[in-house]
């Protein structure tokens, strides 16, 4: 072999060899190659839960969308179908314990909303009318019993922005902000938890024009934050010191990131050289952080330390989710494929 190719092999072999070292690969036991795990969320009780969607840009998941679970901390998984429709994107899920969650699809410009109390065996469809929404863009709860659905009603010309409210897990639904005054061009930031922080009855999520809806009581009152600084609010973190950091994505992608203490104040904090642009992020160990993956934005997973000073690449694969999974452990989505479906990472020190 010419010297330079076999140098070459060389290279990319140990390359290789040194890009998964630190990865464990679990099979689900899928094969559709156009889906991913593309959101890892814990359950109140510690069950792990799991949405496809599409890994291709643009186009639906084949056979319809599943839900991943696991209820021994990833030692084995199963999987449900939510729905075996086609032209379908899994959106959203939100776990409540082993046997019961909710999930969102995507349909065109409609979404539907499903729910489960065994565990995945079976989904239902539940009436838009019930929970007082046209259009849900992300469901979250912050107990067994609150939680709550952000999305909007009317055409979207004329759409106003509402979030509803349950105290029941999910039995009854109440407007807790009845139709929002809000521009038709202002929307979420992102797609399901990336734009968002929550922490006991404490959220934020950031919306498009720069601005964070929050509260601090489950849900059961808001009110906007203004950092004064323009861009897409597309990551929101509470680090352990009591500093928020929003970073605003700005229209050319790169990032800006401003931080308070007291949610009035806004600072700039730089992000480190080698930060991606921010599709959401997720808090770690010691203050540090990690982004969300996502293979079709081209966003990796990238540590970032609590003082802000270093950016870490965990893996140049083609990742989704990420989910922390162990002090020293991340979980990834993958592209189901026989034999993948998540990665186990180990965290770099």
């Amino acid at each position: 072999m010419n010297p330079a190719k076999l140098f070459l092999f060389v290279a990319l072999l140990v390359a290789a060899i040194f890009s998964n070292s630190n990865a464990q690969v679990m099979d689900l036991g899928q094969d559709f190659e156009t889906n991913a795990v593309v959101q890892l969320e814990y359950a109140i009780d510690g069950t792990i839960w799991g949405i496809t969607s599409s890994s291709l840009e643009r186009m639906p998941t084949v056979a319809g969308v599943f839900a991943v679970r696991s209820t021994d901390r990833g030692l084995s998984w199963d999987t449900s179908s939510i729905t075996q429709n086609w032209w379908r994107w899994g959106s959203d899920i939100a776990p409540l314990d082993a046997n019961t969650a909710y999930a969102i699809t995507l349909r065109m410009d409609t979404t539907e909303l499903y729910h489960t109390t065994n565990g995945g065996k079976s989904w239902k469809l539940l009436g838009l009318d019930d929970v007082h929404v046209d259009r849900i863009v992300t469901i979250n709860f912050f107990s067994p019993t609150h939680g709550i659905i952000l999305g909007s009603v009317g055409r979207t010309i004329e759409r106003k922005w509402v979030i509803s409210r349950t105290k029941d897990g999910g039995k009854t639904w109440e407007t807790s902000i009845p139709l929002l005054p809000e521009p038709p061009i202002e929307m979420l930031a992102e797609r399901n938890d990336r734009c968002q922080e929550m922490f006991g009855g404490t959220m934020f999520i950031g919306m498009s024009h720069g601005r964070i809806l929050y509260t601090q009581d489950s849900g059961a009152s808001w009110k906007f934050i203004k950092t004064g600084h323009t861009g897409s609010v597309n990551t929101i973190m509470a680090l352990p010191d009591g500093t928020t950091l929003a970073v605003h994505t700005m229209d050319n992608g790169s990032n800006h990131a401003v931080a308070t203490h007291n949610l009035e104040n806004w600072i700039v904090d730089r992000l480190p050289r080698g930060t991606p642009p921010l599709h959401g992020a997720r808090s770690l160990r010691n203050g540090t952080f990690i982004t969300i993956p996502n293979a079709l934005t081209k966003t990796t997973a990238v540590i970032i330390t609590g003082n802000l000073q270093k950016a870490i690449p965990v893996s140049t694969d083609p990742l989704y989710s990420v989910l922390h999974f162990s002090p020293t452990q991340i979980l990834c989505g993958t592209e189901l494929l026989m034999g993948k479906g998540l990665t186990l990472y180990q965290l770099p020190e």
